[in-house]
């Protein structure tokens, strides 16, 4: 039952994905801000989807154990007197057991919706990379749109040497020191 929450829980993650997706050019400094909780929040989810995959196969192997335990320990409630008790009629008898295949369907789902959760999870990275990319050519565009003037003497030459200066000195002051 409390696999059972865990999965909803998943599906109800996998409704929000394109609206998480999306990124609003107008608003990128929302979207930055989101980015880490909402890779943060699908990669828990993905998480939490592996562990109930895991789960799940745990749980089927067992039945699948526990049935072919009960085949072979009284093969006659499974077989008729002209039924041959072959390996290959015991694994048809466990794999054609209704606990097996309902424990096997619940594997599938949960499968299914941690590969689901996983490619999500990669998506958000690319998300990602996408507002990296998408603010580099912005800032390219912003760059190429103002004309600042070069003026021998100006403000910003006038910074450089200062800066250039500060930076010699402590080089210097650190090879005194050594």
């Amino acid at each position: 039952m409390r696999r059972r929450m865990k999965m909803r829980k998943a599906k109800k993650s996998v409704n929000s994905y394109r609206a998480d997706l999306t990124i609003d050019p107008t608003d990128l400094d929302n979207e930055i801000l989101r980015q880490p909780q909402l890779y943060y929040d699908w990669s828990q989810a993905a998480a939490e989807a592996e562990v109930d995959r895991d789960e799940a196969k745990e749980d089927l192997d067992i039945a699948m154990i526990d049935v072919e335990d009960k085949v072979r320990t009284k093969p006659h409630l499974y077989f008729t007197d002209d039924e041959s008790q072959t390996e290959q009629a015991i694994k048809v008898k466990v794999h054609s057991h209704r606990k097996v295949k309902r424990l096997r369907a619940v594997y599938h789902e949960a499968l299914r919706a941690f590969k689901l959760l996983r490619k999500a999870e990669n998506a958000f990275e690319q998300r990602k990379r996408m507002i990296e990319s998408y603010l580099y050519h912005y800032h390219k565009m912003v760059e190429g749109e103002v004309n600042v003037p070069r003026v021998p003497g100006t403000y910003e030459k006038r910074m450089n040497k200062r800066t250039s200066e500060r930076i010699k000195r402590q080089l210097q002051t650190k090879r005194k020191r050594k």
